[in-house]
């Protein structure tokens, strides 16, 4: 209750009406303060959309608002504004077997509170920065996803290059004709790593960088002329751990993915964040200009005995959903790539579908119906020139 009392002022202040993402939490609000609170249960509600539509209807012209114990890509990517945050340390005994418990966990949550705008956010101006967004057993900002987050799959691997260093591109190369390609690669340092591409004799710099979160990050390059000659990446500063290189094709919905090729240079594990099964069709809030853009998705396909031998991913806004299908790795994550174009919109929030094919239902499995792929992230890069960070 004392924990609580910060968040009850606020909402209280202004008599707003709240939603909580963990039922349990409503009891306090709701029976000894006094305020209209609807609970969700997170672990079996997998679109928020109702829940929030039926309480803004009924809070008629009082605030609504929401608490959650989960993280804030999801309340972000619906441009939900944050009013107060704190850590509730909670204590547990641990369990022994054969002996009474001799020894105490502690369970940090971080709760967050939300105010949700009513009526048509702003729209956003082009151009307009990357955004990318995680996974977690939250589930606002997702409609259609498996509940609970999975941390599945082996871990990703990317080739370690220090400032000075460089590593070739794959024997193929780049398509001569890709008018940009995006390097993906993972760093521990807070410092971005600056990237260039070296083509023949020319070394080019990057136009953009874009922070993908949890450590990962796009580089973004561009070249009027054919990729010729022989192509590597150079690191000019700092040292990172490079996963994907992604080609922009014209008149091709999807990007032409490869990995770097190295036998001198480390290899680098990186840890699997938590992820959620996508199912046939799901889709993923995001905030976004309209516009061209392109979308990245890091994904995992299913490795279980009664799961299809190949599967295929696609990722759209609006109309381009279901266009450009890619083949999914079976246990391997990897980052995958769409052009897409936002459509003109009034409000900052678009929709980006996920399609897969086909979907597969586990044995034995009571209720779980059309699984997908595992999706750990997903980002937005407009395609439009950027303003410097």
């Amino acid at each position: 209750m004392e924990f609580l009392e910060p968040f009850r002022k606020e909402v209280a202040r202004t008599d707003g009406v709240l939603l909580c993402d963990y039922s349990r939490a409503t009891a306090p609000f709701r029976r000894f303060w006094g305020i209209p609170t609807l609970g969700i249960d997170s672990t079996r509600a997998t679109d928020y959309r109702p829940a929030v539509a039926a309480a803004l209807g009924a809070a008629g012209d009082r605030p609504l608002f929401m608490l959650t114990p989960f993280g804030s890509d999801g309340p972000e990517s619906l441009g939900w504004g944050l009013l107060f945050r704190d850590t509730y340390v909670g204590v547990l005994l641990r369990q022994e077997r054969y002996q009474l418990p001799r020894t105490i966990r502690r369970i940090p949550v971080t709760w967050s509170l939300y105010r949700i705008p009513k009526g048509r956010a702003p729209p956003v101006s082009a151009p307009a920065r990357a955004f990318a967004r995680g996974f977690d057993d939250g589930s606002a900002g997702m409609a259609g996803f498996a509940p609970g987050a999975k941390t599945w799959g082996s871990a990703p691997s990317g080739c370690v290059v220090c400032a000075g260093q460089e590593i070739p591109f794959p024997e193929a190369g780049a398509p001569p004709n890709a008018p940009a390609l995006l390097i993906v690669s993972h760093q521990e340092d807070e410092t971005p790593a600056v990237l260039a591409v070296r083509c023949g004799s020319d070394t080019l710099p990057a136009s953009s960088s874009h922070d993908l979160g949890n450590g990962w990050r796009a580089a973004r390059f561009e070249r009027a002329e054919p990729w010729a000659g022989s192509l590597a990446i150079v690191v000019m500063q700092g040292a990172c751990a490079v996963t994907d290189i992604l080609a922009v094709i014209p008149g091709t919905p999807s990007l032409h993915r490869s990995g770097p090729e190295s036998r001198v240079l480390p290899w680098r594990s990186i840890a699997v964040a938590p992820a959620r099964w996508t199912r046939a069709e799901s889709r993923v809030a995001v905030r976004a200009a309209s516009g061209p853009c392109v979308l990245l998705a890091l994904v995992c396909g299913p490795r279980e005995a009664d799961s299809p031998a190949r599967q295929s991913l696609s990722l759209g806004i609006g109309a381009a959903a279901g266009n450009g299908s890619l083949s999914v790795e079976a246990g391997a994550w990897q980052w995958l790539g769409w052009l897409s174009e936002a459509p003109p919109s009034d409000e900052e929030v678009a929709w980006v579908t996920a399609s897969t094919s086909p979907a597969w239902t586990p044995a034995g499995s009571r209720g779980a119906k059309e699984f997908g792929v595992l999706l750990q992230r997903i980002a937005v890069i407009p395609l439009s020139p950027l303003p410097p960070e």
